[in-house]
């Protein structure tokens, strides 16, 4: 009788064990294919938060204001000015300002900061303190409408928990009561981007060998260096309008200031300050210390800067009955020439962050 043919049990043996390594193989691509695409897709949102965070800060400095008081103030005395003066006090309610609550901004303000993260490495944290225009939702005649307005806005990485920092856009803007007495608004706290590690601020100015003369007197494009931190002031902020004694002319007619302290926010001798952050057509503010007037200037023309020495539109009106020029002190509207801005992100598949650096090159307005 003749056999019925078919595999041998070796037969099958081989064709199972092929069989499961044909699987193995198969269901390995496919798993290392989604680890990739997963991979993929988790780089590709963090690249997009990176994107939306600097967009955002984009769209702050795009209109961020040049002045020599940025904070919302009570302007008391007998003669209120319109303008800040030495032991006037921020509106109550203010808190933002990386200085503290009870410290006058008088201009943009970057404060330098530093966290260790859970794997103990030091990471930046730095502070953006300034005023930009934006629109706020107004009650205007009745009914509620978007008005543009200037806005108090601090840009921040909240390190509370080292292992999920998280950075913010804190915003504050004056508001009238309904009898017209001034106010501020409640602290928006709202959070912008999550997976960043760490938030770095970089002043930049443009390099010697490039620009002469007025930081924005050029054309074509700057090229940027970014200030060490040991070319910055000492103290924990860098705002480049500190008040500075001056001295005008003994005839008080004129159009020409010298100010050797004016500026003083970076280290080094009087001629390194030479005015760098001001240019003509900035505000210049002048009034006299412990009194309640003062004298809001233009920059018409810088005549000196290694010795300070400033024209300007209009006539200087202040007069010294002491004949003291000491008593009068200054500040300027400044904003650097640009920013350059730092993100570290990592997402929860990452092992190693991801850089993203943008430059702010800031309106001359």
């Amino acid at each position: 009788m003749r056999s019925l043919g078919g595999f041998s049990l070796v037969e099958l043996l081989v064709s199972v064990a092929l069989l499961v390594i044909l699987l193995g193989s198969a269901t390995y691509v496919f798993m290392q294919s989604q680890e990739i695409h997963a991979r993929t897709v988790s780089q590709m949102e963090v690249d997009r938060t990176a994107r939306a965070i600097l967009d955002n800060l984009d769209r702050d400095l795009t209109n961020v204001v040049k002045t020599h008081e940025m904070e919302f103030f009570t302007d008391a005395g007998p003669n209120p000015s319109g303008h800040y003066e030495d032991g006037e006090v921020k509106l109550a309610g203010q808190t933002l300002g990386p200085l503290g609550a009870a410290v006058y901004h008088h201009a943009l303000t970057l404060k330098y900061g530093r966290y260790t993260d859970p794997e103990g490495v030091a990471r930046r944290s730095d502070v953006l303190y300034f005023k930009t225009v934006q629109p706020v939702l107004r009650d205007v005649g009745g009914g509620d409408a978007l008005v543009d307005s200037e806005v108090l806005v601090a840009w921040s990485l909240d390190t509370g928990n080292p292992e999920y920092p998280v950075l913010r856009r804190q915003s504050q803007w004056m508001e009238r009561t309904s009898s017209g007495a001034a106010s501020v608004s409640a602290v928006e706290n709202e959070p912008v981007g999550e997976w960043v590690t760490a938030f770095e601020v970089q002043v930049l100015e443009p390099t010697p060998n490039v620009v002469s003369g007025d930081a924005r007197g050029t054309s074509g494009p700057l090229v940027y260096r970014a200030l060490a931190l040991s070319e910055v002031a000492t103290s924990p902020a860098f705002q480049a309008c500190h008040p500075g004694a001056g001295s005008p002319p003994p005839t008080a007619t004129g159009d020409l200031f010298r100010d050797r302290e004016l500026l003083n926010c970076r280290t080094g001798d009087a001629a390194a300050k030479m005015l760098k952050g001001v240019n003509p057509g900035d505000p210049f503010y002048m009034f006299q210390a412990g009194a309640d007037t003062g004298q809001q200037l233009t920059i018409k023309a810088i005549a000196n800067r290694a010795s300070a020495q400033l024209t300007f539109i209009e006539p200087i009106t202040l007069s010294d009955p002491a004949g003291d020029p000491d008593n009068y002190r200054t500040r300027a509207g400044y904003l650097p020439p640009a920013l350059r801005v730092v993100l570290h992100l990592r997402d929860e598949r990452s092992t190693q962050d991801q850089t993203v650096t943008r430059e702010f090159r800031l309106p001359s307005r």
